[in-house]
Order: structure tokens, then C-alpha cells, then sequence
């Protein structure tokens, strides 16, 4: 027998059969707290989106870069949401059942709903689901707040908005105009979500998280050139969507460099408590080897 510290818990390890005795986990209590925290965050989402109108910034006559016509957008909202949600949930689920190996499981710990144990393998699925569901919402959740309370006008915003100004030569070019009105009103909320890139932030977040989960669960050496291979799809998927905001004047240089930023950092951060529960497979090693 050897003993192990991971974290503050202390566990048992059997040499001879890897596994590890450590008292079980109420799966039900787990999914409530992790849901506790999460549904208040969509809820907040949700209330942004819908109740809270965007903050009132005026503009230049003299300002080009606001000035673009209004086009369809490459990437809509729907297929945003398929690329940075649907697929990563069903990517990660396959990639537990295809890459797990027999000391991910003996490594974990034991779940139970009342006298039922739960799989090892539908658990590993759902901790590694829910810390993406979860990263994914403080994403949203960072980008709503920055959109509507800084209100940045998009490269369009002319053009979708109609503001009531009449911006003719013999204005004076520097006149801040603040009191206006929008002629195009079901467009006006939308014109005044620059600041950071929504689509450039989520595909971030989304293609960088599974980039270091390849990273840290492929461990057999023959798929080394296929594990690259799909880290660099991924960054070229999110590089094209962010790409794709500039060329359809939805958003400014800076609000696609915020968007890259805010994604990767989330999604780097999130990933490291996964990758420290990855990273204990090596610890148990070292005490196998150095009983």
C-alpha cells in the first residue's frame, strides 16, 4: 500500500490492482451544485439579452468607420452556436468514451445515486461537459456585459441604425451627436453591440479548450500527427469565424483582438482544473514507480 496527497484529500493507493480507495460521491448532490451555479449565470444572460437595452453612445459625422453597408452575416447566430456548442458537447463526449484508459477510471472516484453506482465513464463525461458548459456561459456572460454596457457601435452602424441626424457637408465635422434617434429601429439594438466580438469569443473559448483537452487525453503516440492535425482545424475554424466579423462589417479590429483574448484566457484557465485531474495519472505513476 502507498499513500497519496491530491489536493487536501487524502487517498489509499493498491500497487498491485492501481485502484484507489476514496469514500463515494453523491452524484445528485454534485449535479445540483453544478447546476446551482450555473443556471443563475444563463438567467443573468437571459435577463441582459432580453430586458436591458444597450447604453445610448453618440457618434462623429466625420467617423468612416462606422459608415459600412449592412450585409447577411457569414457565420449566423445559429450556426454560432452549432460550431462553439453543439460540436464541441458531442466531441468531448466521444472523446471520453474513445480516449479514456483503464487508469483514467481507476483514478476516479466512485459516484453513487442512492444505492446505484454510477459509471466511472458517464461521470468523466459529464465533469468534462459541464466544465465547458460552464466556461462557455462566463464567456457569454463577460461579452453580454461588455456589449450593453459599453454600447460600441459597429463598422455598420450608419447604415442599420438611419439615425435621425442629417450629416450633410455644412455640418460642423466635429459635432459629438449624442441626441438621436433611430429610424431603423429593429435593427438599432444589435448596431450597438461592437465591444468584444461575441462569435470571435466563443469559437476562441471553444476550438482553444479543445485543443489542450486533445493535448492532455491523447496519449498514444501513433495519433500524434492526427492530434495535430485536429488542433490546427480547430484554430483554423475560430480564425476563419473570427475572419468572417471583419469582412461582414459586424466588427472592429479591436473587438475581434478582445474576442481572441477573452476566449483564449477562459477557456485556458478552465481547462487547468482538468488538466491538474488529467495530470494525477502521472502522480500515481510516480508513486508506483518510487513506492
Amino acid at each position: 500500500m502507498a499513500s497519496l496527497m491530491i489536493g487536501s484529500k487524502h487517498i489509499i493507493l493498491n500497487p498491485s490492482s492501481h485502484m484507489i480507495q476514496q469514500k463515494p460521491v453523491n452524484f445528485l448532490k454534485k449535479i445540483s451544485v453544478d447546476f446551482g451555479l450555473i443556471i443563475p449565470l444563463m438567467i443573468v444572460v437571459f435577463l441582459l439579452e432580453v430586458y436591458f437595452r444597450p447604453f445610448h453612445r453618440g457618434f462623429f459625422c466625420s467617423d468612416t468607420t462606422i459608415r459600412y453597408p449592412l450585409k447577411v452575416e457569414t457565420v449566423s447566430s445559429i450556426s454560432l452556436f452549432l460550431i462553439s456548442l453543439g460540436f464541441p458537447l458531442i466531441f468531448l463526449g466521444m472523446g471520453e468514451i474513445l480516449f479514456a484508459t483503464e487508469e483514467d477510471y481507476d483514478l476516479d472516484i466512485n459516484h453513487h445515486i442512492c444505492r446505484w453506482r454510477v459509471h466511472k465513464g458517464f461521470v468523466r463525461t459529464y465533469d468534462i461537459t459541464v466544465s465547458f458548459l460552464f466556461g462557455f456561459i462566463v464567456c457569454l456572460l463577460i461579452v453580454v456585459m461588455s456589449t450593453h454596457f459599453l454600447g460600441k457601435v459597429r463598422p455598420n452602424f450608419y447604415e442599420a441604425c438611419q439615425p435621425s441626424v442629417n450629416c450633410t457637408p455644412d455640418k460642423p465635422t466635429y459635432t459629438y451627436h449624442e441626441n438621436y434617434t433611430c429610424r431603423n429601429e429593429s435593427n438599432e439594438r444589435n448596431a450597438r453591440l461592437s465591444f468584444p466580438s461575441k462569435h470571435t469569443t466563443l469559437c476562441f473559448y471553444t476550438m482553444v479548450y479543445l485543443c489542450v483537452y486533445l493535448q492532455n487525453k491523447v496519449r498514444w503516440d501513433y495519433l500524434s500527427v492526427f492530434n495535430n492535425c485536429m488542433q490546427v482545424t480547430f484554430m483554423i475554424v475560430a480564425w476563419i469565424v473570427a475572419i468572417s466579423q471583419m469582412t461582414d462589417y459586424v466588427h472592429h479590429l479591436e473587438d475581434i483582438i478582445a474576442g481572441i483574448i477573452i476566449g483564449s484566457l477562459v477557456a485556458w484557465f478552465n481547462v487547468c482544473a482538468v488538466y491538474n485531474f488529467f495530470k494525477q495519472r502521472l502522480r500515481i505513476d510516480q508513486v508506483n514507480t518510487n513506492p
